[in-house]
């Protein structure tokens, strides 16, 4: 299965390879996703979107959005990265924390 986090502007995240993603809705209630799941159009909550290929391995804060899911692609439509995302300290080093970084550094450099 495909996830996809997209804003306006970019692709914040793409993994091809995902057997599992997990999310917030709206209504507070969480949503797990696996390949085949039906269709769905639903509102989403800001807070990590947890996702990987045996177990959620992964997670990324993302703002309030759009979840769709069609076929084997699930794609959340948001305005950007949540808060926590910029703030966290990071002990981590890989293309998700460099891409931070780099979006945190070109902000600054606007102020």
């Amino acid at each position: 299965m495909k996830l996809l986090v997209l804003t306006p502007e970019e692709t914040l995240l793409e993994a091809e390879k995902t057997a599992k993603v997990r999310l917030v809705l709206a209504d507070g209630g969480s949503i797990g996703i696996h390949p085949g799941h039906h269709p769905l159009l639903a509102e989403t909550r800001e807070g990590p979107v947890e996702y990987g290929e045996e177990r959620y391995t992964e997670a990324v804060p993302v703002r309030a959005g759009i979840l769709h899911v069609e076929a084997d692609q699930v794609t959340i439509y948001t305005s950007g990265w949540a808060a926590e995302a910029r703030d966290a300290p990071s002990d981590k080093s890989g293309p998700l924390e460099e891409a931070l970084q780099d979006l945190e550094q070109d902000l600054e450099g606007e102020e």
